[in-house]
């Protein structure tokens, strides 16, 4: 059945959506999974449709969720031979709608429940039920599967692990923290771990430095505030593009630069990327514009710490720069992939 198929109303919903939940429960094997999944997918789409009540669509955008990774857990793990992991999965297997429906159903269902039940009890908006965002927190919010380990590359120290524990051997050493956090609202509660974290490793008078959004910038101030003295917001201008951030209904061509400690005099506030690149990673910040950031802000031979290593720019930057550097990300791959770079 597709969205077309299902039409619904204000007065109707309620009941098919109550059924619907209803029905998960009974779920028993991977075909009626899919079948549900797809049912749910519909009414999901026939709900916008219908331009039903905001709570509505919530619910039943749960419930499409929590119907992919119900299909997930009973279609279990890939066979050998047969679907393979997200970064394996070739151009012909995209082109069959089966093979990357059941793809993406056992990537949600392999993300830890208590990240699934603390992403869908967070999100308050319907658009944001996505699941490519859903993914990505399971990826970044998840504890690191392996021991903490350490990778020291000339001046570079690559560490895998949460930035909570992996960085306290640095207590007092470090010049300079520069820094590109998560943005989303589920990730607020990292910029009180880097706030704790900046005010235990930073030397007196260090400086941190942290790029963020605009949709919670009172928040990141707030958070970030309560452990650390405030000093100024820098502009950092984007290429290409404007983003469009449609929960705010605004098309933005900067980003604040959060600054915080820091003794020296910052002679203009306004830093620029010539270029976008995220081939590293998926949040990733141009060579360009991190270089302009630390050149400008730090000094040859300091210590400079990002405890959201992503995919390594901020690590590059400052080998080429002249500067020491460590980094951290619980993300193993963004580690991984961080590495490969710093050693090509």
């Amino acid at each position: 059945m597709s969205g077309r198929d299902l039409v619904l109303t204000s007065h109707d919903a309620p009941a098919l959506i109550d059924q619907a939940e209803q029905a998960l429960a009974l779920i028993s094997d991977h075909d009626e999974a899919e079948t549900y999944y797809r049912y749910v997918s519909a009414l999901e789409h026939a709900a916008k449709l219908a331009r039903v009540h905001g709570e509505m669509q919530l619910r039943v955008g749960k419930l499409r969720l929590r119907a992919e990774r119900r299909w997930g857990e009973l279609l279990g793990p890939a066979e050998q031979g047969g679907d393979r992991r997200s970064d394996q999965v070739t151009a012909g297997d995209l082109k069959s709608t089966e093979t990357s429906a059941r793809h993406k159903a056992r990537k949600v269902s392999a993300v830890p429940e208590d990240v699934f039940e603390a992403y869908l009890a967070m999100v308050k908006d319907p658009e944001l039920l996505r699941r490519a965002r859903l993914l990505r927190v399971g990826r970044e919010k998840s504890p690191p599967v392996e021991p903490a380990t350490v990778t020291t590359l000339g001046t570079v120290e690559i560490r895998h692990g949460d930035l909570r524990t992996v960085l306290d051997d640095l207590a007092g050493q470090v010049d300079a923290i520069i820094t590109d956090p998560p943005y989303p609202a589920e990730f607020l509660d990292e910029f009180d771990a880097l706030g704790d974290l900046a005010k235990r490793i930073l030397k007196p008078g260090g400086l941190m430095v942290a790029m963020v959004g605009q949709t919670h910038l009172p928040e990141y101030l707030r958070r970030l505030g309560a452990h650390l003295p405030y000093r100024w917001c820098g502009a950092y201008l984007t290429s290409g593009p404007a983003t469009r951030v449609f929960g705010r209904k605004v098309g933005t061509k900067w980003k604040p630069l959060l600054i915080f400690g820091g003794t020296e005099f910052i002679t203009q506030d306004v830093f620029a990327s010539v270029a976008d690149d995220k081939k590293h990673h998926h949040w990733g910040q141009s060579e360009s514009g991190m270089a302009d950031i630390v050149s400008r802000l730090t000094s040859s031979g300091q210590l400079i710490v990002d405890p959201f290593l992503g995919g390594g720019t901020t690590a590059v930057v400052c080998r080429d720069l002249g500067r020491r550097f460590v980094g951290c990300d619980v993300d193993g791959s963004a580690v991984s992939s961080s590495l490969e770079r710093l050693a090509a």
